[in-house]
C-alpha cells in the first residue's frame, strides 16, 4: 500500500480537491495520489473499480466542504442518505477496511459532522480526528497535513513507484479510471527513477516558494534563479509545455450559480460598469491554472509555422505569461490547442470526453478564451469575495503595483493568491483577454449588466471596431484594478506589454 485516495463531492470541493492533489504529488513523490481524472468505462461496476483503487492505498482523505453533509439530489433528498450515493459508498468502504487510515480534511470553513447527523454506516467517521485547511493559510495547513501523513507507517515506508500508465484510480462524483497495468520490470524501474528525479526537482521548486512565503520580491527572484539554472520542472516539454499534472493544468469549475458584479456598499472601488451584482448560472467548464506562458506560445509557433504579430512576444522568460499578443492571436492559439488535445492519445480522460465526445448528439467542446462570467466565477467562487483570496488587497498574494516588482513574474510565484478553485495568477501579473465584447464606445459598454450569456455577447468573429473585455489587472496596476470584478477593454488588434491571456475548455461555440 502506497497511495492516498482523495474522496470528495464535485459540487462541494472540486477546486480544493484539485489543489490538494497537485500539492500532494509534489510533497509526497514516493506515493501515488488517486484523484478524479477519468471515468468508468461502459459496462464496468463502480464498486469493483473503487475497491481495486483502495487496495493501492494506505490513507483515504475525505474532503468535507460546506455542502458535503447537506448536498441534495434532484428530488430534494439528502445524498448521503442514499445507499447508492458514490461518495457515501467510498467512505463506507474505506471505514470498513482493516488498516486503512481515514482522515477527514475540512475545507471552505466546514465543520466536522456530528455522529447524530450521519447515516448509521457513516457514524464512525465522526470519531476520526479531522485536519482543517484554510485558503488563507493553505501552505502552513498543508505542510501540517503532510507531516501528519508522514507518520503513517505504510506511507512512510512506501518505495518509489512508477506513475500510472493508463489512467489514475479516482474518486469524487465523476469517478474512476483503472488501477495501472504493470509493464515490464526494467521499464517500470526506469520510469520510477525518472518520476522520482522529476518529483525531487518539483520538491526543490516548492521549497523555494515556502522559504520566501512572506517576501514576494525574494520569492520571485529565487524562483527565477532556480529556473535559469535547472529549468522549470512544473511543465511538460512533450505536451507543448502545459503543466505537468494529471489534468495538464486544467481545473474543473463545477456548474452552478455565482454572484457576478459589484456592490458599492461592500466594495468602495467598484466601477459603474460592474453594477449591479446579480446571479449568473454557468455550466461546467475547465480553466487553465496559469495564464499561457512564453514557452507555450513558442510551441504553437514552432508547430504551426506561425509568424507572430510581434516577435518580442517570444523573447520573454519561458515561464512568464506571454505578452504582446492580440486577442485574435490568442484565439488562434486556442484553435490550435483544440486540435492538438482533440487528437492526442494522452489527453486526460476528462478533457478527451468533451473534446471528442463518443455520442454524435453531443457537440464537442473547444479550447477558447474565457467569457467574462467564466473568468469571474473562477476568480471569486460563489461567496462574493472581492479578490481571489479572502480579505483585502494584499501584495503578497499577487504581482501588482504595491508588490513593487514592476514587471511580469514567473507564473505560480503567488500560490497564496489562488482562487477558491485553486486557479492562480488571476489577479495581477498581466491583464487577460476574454472572448466577451464590450462595445464600440470606450466609456459606455454596449453589453451591459446584468450579464446574459448569448452568442451576440460572445461573438469571437466581431470586427475590430468592437472592444473586447480584459480581466485581472497587471503588475503595473493598483489594488482597485486587480479586483475579481474589475473590467478593462481594448480593441482586439492591440498588442501590449501588459496584456496576456488564459484558456478554458468550454462547451461554447460561436461561428467557428
Amino acid at each position: 500500500m502506497a497511495g492516498v485516495f482523495i474522496s470528495y463531492r464535485r459540487e462541494d470541493a472540486a477546486g480544493w480537491a484539485g489543489r490538494l492533489q497537485n500539492d500532494l504529488r509534489h510533497a509526497m513523490p514516493a506515493n501515488e495520489v488517486f484523484y478524479d481524472i477519468g471515468s468508468i468505462e461502459i459496462g464496468e461496476d463502480f464498486v469493483d473499480v473503487m475497491r481495486r483503487a483502495l487496495e493501492w492505498c494506505a490513507v483515504v482523505v475525505v474532503l468535507i466542504g460546506p455542502q458535503w453533509l447537506k448536498a441534495k439530489d434532484e428530488g430534494g433528498h439528502r445524498r448521503l442518505d442514499d445507499p447508492e450515493d458514490w461518495v457515501r459508498l467510498e467512505v463506507v468502504e474505506s471505514l470498513q477496511r482493516q488498516g486503512l487510515r481515514v482522515v477527514p480534511v475540512l475545507v471552505g470553513g466546514a465543520s466536522m459532522p456530528k455522529a447524530a447527523d450521519l447515516p448509521d454506516p457513516l457514524k464512525p467517521l465522526a470519531r476520526r480526528y479531522a485536519h482543517e485547511i484554510t485558503d488563507k493559510r493553505w501552505d502552513y495547513d498543508f505542510t501540517q497535513l503532510v507531516q501528519a501523513l508522514g507518520q503513517i507507517t505504510a506511507l512512510a515506508e512506501a518505495p518509489p513507484s512508477a506513475p500510472p500508465q493508463s489512467g489514475v484510480p479516482a474518486s469524487g462524483d465523476g469517478l474512476t479510471a483503472r488501477v495501472p497495468a504493470h509493464s515490464a520490470r526494467m521499464e517500470e524501474r526506469l520510469v520510477a527513477r525518472k518520476a522520482v528525479a522529476e518529483s525531487d526537482a518539483k520538491a526543490r521548486f516548492q521549497a523555494r516558494l515556502r522559504k520566501y512565503a512572506t517576501d514576494p520580491k525574494a520569492r520571485v527572484a529565487a524562483i527565477e534563479a532556480y529556473v535559469k539554472e535547472e529549468g522549470d520542472p512544473r511543465f511538460r516539454p512533450d505536451a507543448w509545455y502545459l503543466p505537468d499534472d494529471p489534468m495538464l493544468g486544467f481545473i474543473e469549475i463545477p456548474a452552478g450559480a455565482f454572484t457576478m458584479g459589484s456592490d458599492k456598499k461592500r466594495d468602495e472601488e467598484a466601477n459603474n460598469d460592474e453594477l449591479p451584482p446579480h446571479p449568473v448560472t454557468l455550466p461546467t467548464f475547465f480553466i487553465a491554472r496559469f495564464p499561457v506562458t512564453v514557452a507555450q506560445l513558442r510551441a504553437y509557433v514552432a508547430d504551426g509555422g506561425i509568424t507572430p504579430g510581434d516577435p518580442d512576444s517570444l523573447r520573454g522568460v519561458v515561464n512568464h505569461p506571454v505578452v504582446l499578443v492580440s486577442c485574435h492571436e490568442a484565439l488562434a492559439y486556442c484553435d490550435w490547442l483544440t486540435l492538438k488535445l482533440g487528437e492526442w492519445a494522452w489527453t486526460p480522460d476528462a478533457l478527451a470526453r468533451v473534446l471528442r465526445p463518443t455520442r454524435k448528439s453531443n457537440k464537442p467542446w473547444r479550447v477558447t478564451l474565457a467569457s467574462e462570467a467564466e473568468w469571474e466565477k473562477a476568480a471569486r467562487g460563489t461567496d462574493g469575495r472581492i479578490y481571489p483570496w479572502e480579505g483585502p488587497a494584499d501584495p503578497n498574494q499577487a504581482n501588482y503595483a504595491d508588490t513593487g516588482i514592476g514587471r511580469p513574474s514567473a507564473v505560480g510565484c503567488f500560490p497564496g493568491g489562488a482562487s477558491p478553485y485553486g486557479v492562480e495568477e488571476l489577479c495581477g501579473n498581466v491583464w487577460e483577454w476574454t472572448r466577451s465584447l464590450w462595445g464600440d464606445d470606450w466609456q459606455n459598454p454596449t453589453f451591459k449588466y446584468p450579464y446574459e450569456p448569448s452568442n451576440a455577447r460572445e461573438d469571437v468573429t466581431a470586427g475590430d471596431g468592437i472592444r473586447r473585455v480584459l480581466r485581472g489587472g497587471s503588475f503595473g496596476d493598483g489594488g482597485g484594478s486587480v479586483r475579481a470584478a474589475g473590467r478593462g477593454r481594448r480593441g482586439p488588434y492591440n498588442r501590449h506589454s501588459l496584456f496576456g491571456f488564459r484558456v478554458v475548455v468550454s462547451p461554447f461555440s460561436s461561428g467557428l
